[in-house]
């Protein structure tokens, strides 16, 4: 059995003012066999930008379990991150459900013109 990197675009340029949060649209996962990283980059041109990530797993699609049932992805860019606003790579736990989604949102005093650009890298069967 062969294997291919893709990515999936979850977010391009979305902005997450202050506390406020976005969520990824529904990944399927079932012809994947590894969950690889997040490529993150979150943006503000008034100040760092700092933001949280979470996801959030399903069996159907559908009805997801609380963003709360899992250790954050990123707690806070600005502690966690390698460089301020650069591309950063995340590793992912693994998260064996055949659906997930991720929600970003601004922590503390995240600035209003904040951007988030983040994609899934995932490797699936082919």
């Amino acid at each position: 059995m062969t294997q291919r990197l893709v990515k999936a675009l979850l977010f391009d340029a979305v902005a997450v003012a202050s506390t406020g949060s976005a969520e990824s649209q529904v990944v399927p996962m079932r012809a994947v066999a590894v969950a690889e990283s997040l490529l993150v980059q979150a943006t503000s041109a008034s100040g760092t930008a700092d933001i949280k990530v979470e996801y959030a797993v399903s069996h159907d699609g559908v009805n997801f379990g609380s963003y709360d049932d899992y250790t954050d992805l990123i707690a806070s860019s600005v502690t966690e991150f390698q460089t301020d606003e650069g591309l950063t790579a995340i590793s992912l736990p693994n998260m064996l459900a055949p659906y997930v989604k991720f929600k970003v949102t601004g922590v503390g005093s995240n600035p209003a013109d904040t951007l988030v650009t983040m994609r899934l890298l995932l490797r699936e069967a082919c």
